[in-house]
């Protein structure tokens, strides 16, 4: 069966799993990284040097041994932080430790392996800056309890903003009326790239298009058969290509035979509620990059105003990816207040040839919509602390955690131009505001701007509560498509099998 050539959707991107099974669990490893020095003496160092005291000889007492035990429970864990980016680990990144309040304790720069380790009291905050001078994210981690392993990725990270690649040359013997082709690097450029004979380059490669400096390319054979036009005849593909950093062109001559063996996947959206609109979203995923496909849905509306189900078959092409997903939304724009409230449910599969088909997405389990978000600088904040809050048409308490971003602004100090950047607040799913903790002198005059702050909740069937997703938040970073509102894929590429429920506002058309 032959579907028409489909139009790739540009999402953005999110994590790295680092899991921990409560808020005490111990960091993923001894080699978390360095102490920062004014953190006091490791748990080992601690214990090693109780245990060998002098006194502690033949004679000592019960009481006399219990004095390491003590020692243990004096010295809280260490809390680490990774930073990764598009090409790896990221050094150099300042972090900085506050405390509940929001207060500065420390600060500290990744390592060559992206870590930074710090022991900190409960319920303290972790602040990555990220970014660049010309565009900053910052990305702060409240709620961080000792013995944490904190994940953050990068998206602001510039190593592949002016990628291109270059095809050379195709495999022999396209299929019969092939007329031109199609290639994409995951979403990337967006609606892929024609082009009728190599060779051709084209860029826009960026991420969530790369992956630990790799990405996959797929080219797609474009022509008539039975009648039809601007059909996707066959495919070819290369993955796990380096890419140049910096702008350079990375030649990707695919070298995989022409196939034409394509499947069809079912999508299927249950429970649509009548006159709501959406989109199935279907997406392959090669080397932790997504290439999707999109259906638009809205509007319908059954005889009796019950529910409706929507079901779209979407191509696949086996060999290529090494999982699928498929993801559910739906979206309601409210006027009075210029925002658009989405809720989506994805799920996740290890089986791309089709074998097993994705589960059918029931819309009427998802989250409760958030309703509204703000941002107040007056009675309750100030410019550079703000209370960033919003309200649900039911508890969110029962999630997994909540993500905010607001956008700010920093005045040059020598009177430059101003730099527009993000700050995103991961925090418990029980909060309902979230304030912006205290940063040290030097990064600049910080001044949110009054927008409508996005604001995420997500609940996945692998994360197993808050102290999980503090742990692999790197890989569930808010995608492009939710900062953006542009209705596109919005859940990224899952890093297991499973599902994700999500529920967001934002500002409309931002």
């Amino acid at each position: 069966m032959r579907r028409a050539l489909f139009a790739a959707i540009f999402p953005l991107p999110l994590l790295i799993a680092g899991c921990v099974s409560d808020d005490n669990a111990a960091p993923s490893g001894a080699d978390s990284g360095p102490v920062a020095e004014d953190a006091g003496p490791t748990l080992d160092s601690t214990v090693e040097s109780e245990a060998s005291t002098p006194d502690a000889g033949p004679d000592a007492t019960a009481a006399d041994s219990a004095v390491p035990d003590a020692a243990v429970d004096a010295t809280p864990l260490p809390v680490t932080l990774t930073v990764t980016n598009d090409e790896g680990p990221e050094q150099g990144v300042l972090v900085v430790f506050q405390d509940a309040t929001g207060t500065v304790i420390t600060t500290a720069t990744t390592d060559a392996t992206g870590r930074v380790t710090q022991q900190l009291a409960a319920d303290s905050q972790v602040t990555a800056v990220l970014g660049t001078v010309v565009s900053p994210a910052l990305v702060t981690i409240q709620g961080v309890q000792p013995g944490d392993a904190l994940t953050a990725f990068d998206t602001a990270h510039l190593a592949f903003a002016n990628t291109s690649v270059t095809i050379d040359a195709l495999p022999d013997a396209a299929p019969p009326g092939t007329s031109g082709y199609q290639a994409y690097v995951g979403n990337c450029p967006q609606n892929g790239s024609g082009f009728t004979a190599p060779p051709t380059t084209f860029g826009g490669i960026a991420w969530p298009c790369v992956a630990a400096g790799k990405a996959p390319l797929l080219v797609a054979s474009i022509g008539s058969t039975d009648g039809g036009s601007n059909q996707e005849l066959g495919y070819t593909y290369e993955k796990g290509n380096a890419l140049l950093a910096d702008g350079g062109a990375t030649p990707i001559s695919p070298t995989v035979p022409w196939a034409s063996a394509e499947t069809t996947q079912t999508l299927s959206a249950q429970n649509v509620t009548s006159g709501s609109s959406g989109w199935l979203s279907f997406s392959e995923i090669a080397g932790g990059v997504a290439l999707s496909n999109l259906m638009n849905f809205g509007g319908g509306s059954s005889a009796d105003g019950g529910p409706l189900s929507e079901t779209n078959g979407f191509v696949g092409h086996p060999g290529y990816a090494e999982a699928v997903q498929g993801e559910a939304t739906v979206y309601e724009y409210v006027q009075s207040f210029q925002f658009d409230a989405i809720r989506s449910i994805a799920a996740h599969s290890g089986a791309p040839d089709g074998s097993t088909a994705l589960p059918a997405l029931d819309l009427s389990s998802v989250l409760p919509e958030i309703t509204a978000s703000s941002i107040d600088t007056t009675d309750a904040g100030t410019p550079s602390r703000p209370v960033v809050s919003w309200t649900s048409a039911a508890s969110l308490a029962t999630t997994d955690g909540i993500v905010s971003v607001t956008q700010w602004s920093v005045a040059s100090p020598d009177a430059g131009p101003t730099t527009n950047g993000t700050w995103t607040i991961v925090s418990p799913p029980t909060a309902t505001s979230v304030v912006p903790p205290s940063l040290p002198a030097g990064l600049g005059t910080w001044t949110i701007n009054n927008t409508v702050p996005l604001v995420v909740a997500v609940e996945a069937s692998f994360i197993a509560g808050y102290a999980q997703l503090r742990a692999t938040f790197a890989a569930l970073p808010p995608t492009q498509s939710l900062l953006s509102d542009n209705h596109s894929t919005v859940v990224p590429p899952l890093p297991v099998d499973g599902t994700l429920r999500l529920t967001a506002v934002t500002q409309a058309g931002d």
